[in-house]
């Protein structure tokens, strides 16, 4: 069974298995006081350009987002997302447990629009009865998004300055940011990663695929996720070969399907994939 279904579903890289047999033997503190967490925060600090920053690890991008959102928050505050962000409808309500309702903009392609967020917060602040309303105090996007689309720097500048006038927090889900960075005309390009690039590189060769067989997409997505167009009788005949995911209805006739590469792609798996194609 071939698997375009997740990034994460295969276990580590070769090189971080190497590397746990290398240092298995050593001793060391535990609970993050280990100088491995110690290493990997200065270079942290040192890609964010943020020599002063606390860096801290969670288990999972679920935990994370729970744990910083409820952390900046105050107790009466909320977050805006857009209606497909991961925080709205991926992650088991696990932000609105905590207490913060999850504000929800309309997507363009995945991606919150400025004009979109600065005409709510218009309306937020003219709002006589506000005080009755949920209080917006951050505003949350994804990079890349739930569509595989990244925000140019542009457009994440003009969220920020919006941001910045209301006071509003900003929060980059970072879950998939590797890929992000890799992608194509990124203009993003703090961090650098070789894993991410192979990714990025099967997912430029399962898109020219897709597009050699003639099938539509849905969107241009620019990561490691293709979201293409199927019709409904291939969808049936392709999932008892291949796992992925079908994101949602396109019309009476087809699915909209989505393809995920990864570190671990191979060659021979999209040839695979072609030709059941």
């Amino acid at each position: 069974m071939l698997s375009f279904e997740s990034d994460y579903n295969n276990g580590a890289h070769p090189q971080i298995l190497r590397r746990l047999v290398e240092t298995n033997d050593l001793q060391s503190l535990t609970y993050g006081f280990d100088q491995w967490s110690e290493s990997a925060r200065s270079k942290i600090r040192v890609a964010a350009q943020c020599p002063d920053a606390s860096v801290y690890f969670l288990t999972g991008g679920t935990q994370t987002n729970m744990t910083v959102i409820d952390g900046c928050l105050k107790s009466y505050e909320a977050v805006i997302a857009v209606e497909t962000g991961h925080i709205s409808i991926h992650e088991a309500s696990a932000i609105e447990f905590t207490g913060h309702k999850v504000i929800t903009l309309p997507h363009h392609d995945g991606k919150m629009s400025a004009a979109d967020l600065k005409n709510y917060m218009q309306w937020f602040v003219n709002d006589q009865s506000r005080d009755h309303l949920a209080q917006p105090g951050m505003v949350y996007i994804t990079y890349p998004t739930e569509f595989g689309t990244v925000y140019t720097k542009g457009e994440i500048e003009e969220i920020c300055d919006i941001c910045q006038q209301y006071q509003l927090l900003l929060f980059v889900d970072g879950a998939r940011l590797g890929y992000g960075l890799m992608v194509e005309g990124s203009e993003v390009t703090n961090l650098y990663f070789d894993i991410a690039r192979h990714a990025i590189t099967m997912a430029m060769r399962l898109r020219e695929t897709l597009r050699k067989k003639g099938y539509r997409f849905f969107l241009d997505s620019l990561s490691n996720q293709q979201f293409v167009i199927l019709p409904n009788d291939k969808v049936k005949a392709l999932s008892e070969k291949v796992e992925f995911t079908i994101w949602q209805p396109y019309d009476a006739d087809s699915q909209v399907c989505r393809f995920v590469t990864s570190w671990a792609t191979t060659e021979e798996q999209l040839a695979a994939l072609e030709s059941y194609l």
